[in-house]
């Protein structure tokens, strides 16, 4: 695994388009992307955290790429249908923790975010 940790694609879109409608494209906007038409490109899970690079086609600012680290499992931020990349207090959706920018630096703050937010065996000896 190198810095970037593990470079595994997920391939299928997330989308709300319901079946009699799915030869029907979401317009594109320009900085508010589509929460349910997404492509989780990569993950990358350290502690309770994971990072996520993903691509929303129907959003513009940066070919719609994000990184956005979320305090869950890779499970838990699978099963999600819809994926705002906008901080929300709303309960009802996943709020991403924080946002990186889309490259590889941005990619490798993520990680050092996660990390610097677990503990480790040496802090837990530490406080005691």
């Amino acid at each position: 695994m190198g810095i970037f940790g593990n470079r595994s694609h997920v391939v299928r879109w997330h989308s709300e388009i319901p079946p009699e409608r799915a030869d029907a494209k979401p317009s594109i906007q320009a900085g508010n992307p589509d929460p349910t038409f997404f492509k989780i490109q990569q993950f990358l899970s350290i502690g309770r955290y994971t990072a996520v690079r993903i691509r929303y086609p129907t959003c513009t600012n940066y070919q719609g790429r994000k990184i956005l680290v979320y305090e869950a499992t890779q499970e838990q931020v699978e099963k999600q249908r819809a994926l705002d990349p906008h901080f929300s207090e709303n309960a009802m959706f996943f709020s991403p923790v924080a946002r990186f920018e889309p490259t590889d630096k941005g990619w490798g703050l993520a990680r050092k975010f996660m990390e610097a937010l677990t503990p480790t065996v040496w802090d837990q000896i530490v406080e005691e």
